[in-house]
């Protein structure tokens, strides 16, 4: 099967962080997974993008250091000037607000 992806872009955004598996994972887990997930809220739901949407590890390396991705495939071209907002919008959220309804709503998807 060809799969025709010449109208969508790939977008990977990767920066080294310095910190534990556990709290990468605690916060892969928080941020990525599900309908009441922040990335899906984001740029599923308010901008209408991105299909199969990653943040969190991508390596792991000695001394507790990592490179955190977000990955952003099949974007559609037409829509590329929205993903610099929503990708300033997940940052700034994850900044700045109490995050207490993505909380609750990853509470509910873990059982």
């Amino acid at each position: 099967m060809k799969m025709h992806t010449e109208n969508q872009i790939y977008y990977s955004l990767n920066f080294p962080v310095h910190c534990g598996l556990h709290i990468i994972e605690a916060f892969e887990n928080f941020v990525c997974g599900g309908t009441s997930s922040l990335l899906f809220q984001i740029f599923r739901e308010k901008y209408g993008s991105g299909y199969e949407l990653f943040f969190g590890c991508n390596a792991l390396y000695p001394n507790e250091h990592a490179l955190i991705s977000l990955a952003i495939p099949g974007f559609e071209k037409e829509r590329k000037g929205l993903l610099k907002h929503a990708i300033c919008e997940l940052f700034e959220t994850l900044q700045k607000e109490t995050l207490e309804k993505y909380y609750e709503g990853r509470k509910k998807c873990s059982g």
